[in-house]
């Protein structure tokens, strides 16, 4: 059930000062309310924080996954080596079938981690479900726009710079900035490669990485 409206009227929020709290548009908030639109991952966390309640149930299926991912998301952040831990537990997952709606970052975490190990992958498995959700979405398309950036320069650098204007999550703004990096020293283009990197400096900078929440 969609509950929003009737907790934001209870705390006595109207559209715009909800907005200003949390950072959502005003307008994606009377949409989500109305029920004209699906809620992304960081709408749920950014409305819970403000108004300290929980609009969605968890189940312990669905934490299973979140705390799966979220971990994955901080490994490659961290710059963490070994991933093989997390593409064997999204394996084991699927096996499985948990009754979970969260089930379509399984296939995500697969592909990324083949991609980098440089094993053949496909991402024919990975669920059209990750663009509803910021971080699954943004994740996959930021490795998805350095399969081969030599190639396709102009398709990766606006991915990836279309990423860095919609992202909200500090670490997946860090690897995309990285990602971009990379476009540009594929491309000879140093100067805007070290850009990237003070980018990612001031991010790393400002970030306590042992208090992430999102």
């Amino acid at each position: 059930m969609n509950c929003l409206r009737l907790v934001r009227n209870q705390q006595g929020y109207t559209l715009k000062d909800l907005a200003l709290k949390t950072g959502i548009p005003f307008q994606r908030i009377a949409s989500l309310e109305k029920g004209e639109i699906k809620y992304r991952s960081s709408d749920i966390e950014r409305l819970e924080e403000v108004l300290k309640i929980k609009l969605f149930s968890i189940t312990d299926e669905d934490q299973e996954i979140l705390d799966l991912f979220n971990n994955f998301v901080e490994a490659l952040f961290i710059g963490e080596d070994e991933l093989s831990g997390f593409k064997e537990a999204a394996i084991r997952i699927q096996e499985i079938e948990l009754n979970s709606k969260y089930l379509y970052v399984l296939p995500l975490i697969i592909y990324i981690i083949d991609q980098i190990e440089g094993t053949p992958c496909c991402d024919d498995e990975v669920s059209k479900y990750i663009y509803d959700d910021e971080k699954a979405g943004c994740l996959y398309l930021i490795y998805k726009a350095n399969e081969n950036p030599s190639k396709d320069y102009k398709k990766s650098l606006n991915t990836l710079e279309e990423v860095l204007k919609i992202v909200s999550d500090t670490r997946l703004k860090a690897l995309a900035y990285y990602e971009l990096c990379f476009v540009y020293i594929y491309n000879y283009q140093l100067h805007d490669a070290l850009k990237c990197i003070d980018n990612v400096n001031v991010i790393f900078t400002k970030t306590d990485r042992l208090n992430f929440t999102n």
